[in-house]
């Protein structure tokens, strides 16, 4: 994008997600960032993730109106908790700094003391070298992902997964156990 993109708090009630959910992806928005999320659980937005398309009605018209799904989702928080159906539609990216407070770290301690001065003076440079990781990866062969995917993203978890195993990078699409949600219908289904 070259800047970065809006942030938003996660609508919190069902029908606000669906409203704002339909008015993004009429926006034609390209990156979605949900800030500061404690709990996602929504099954609007769980039909978003994975879907191509989504429809609703358009505010203030008696029309259904039908937009692609065509972004980048991103979702930050801390230590944020997620329904089922989220859960097994992201990828968890754990941050961990080994300190309680670690907005309490001097600058200087830091390799890239202005990170986003850095990202945006060196857009170029860092943008190029990904495209030499993946055409690394091309050159191998595009290797599949051999670890763990995501379900309903095949395609993405073997380009991605491929491109980490072909560069060494172990891990990708693991997810500690103990950050699956529990799952409420799981005796249920069990005592089947």
């Amino acid at each position: 994008l070259g800047s970065p993109p809006a942030l938003r708090t996660p609508p919190t009630k069902e029908d606000e997600m669906d409203k704002w959910l339909l008015a993004m992806m009429a926006s034609g928005a390209t990156v979605v960032v949900l800030d500061n999320v404690s709990r996602l659980a929504s099954a609007a937005l769980s039909a978003a993730l994975t879907g191509d398309k989504i429809t609703g009605r358009v505010l203030g018209a008696s029309q259904i109106g039908e937009y692609a799904v065509a972004c980048q989702w991103i979702g930050t928080g801390i230590n944020s908790g997620l329904s089922t159906e989220i859960y097994r539609r992201v990828v968890d990216v754990r941050l961990d700094a080994k300190m309680s407070n670690p907005e309490d770290r001097p600058a200087d301690s830091f390799r890239i003391p202005n990170l986003p001065r850095y990202l945006r003076e060196n857009r170029r440079e860092l943008v190029r070298a990904d495209l030499t990781l993946i055409q690394w990866w091309v050159a191998q062969g595009m290797p599949k992902n051999t670890g763990p995917g995501k379900a309903s993203f095949d395609l993405w978890s073997d380009a991605m997964g491929g491109i980490m195993e072909s560069l060494n990078i172990r891990g990708f699409g693991d997810t500690p156990a103990e950050r699956r949600p529990e799952d409420p219908d799981r005796e249920k289904i069990t005592d089947l």
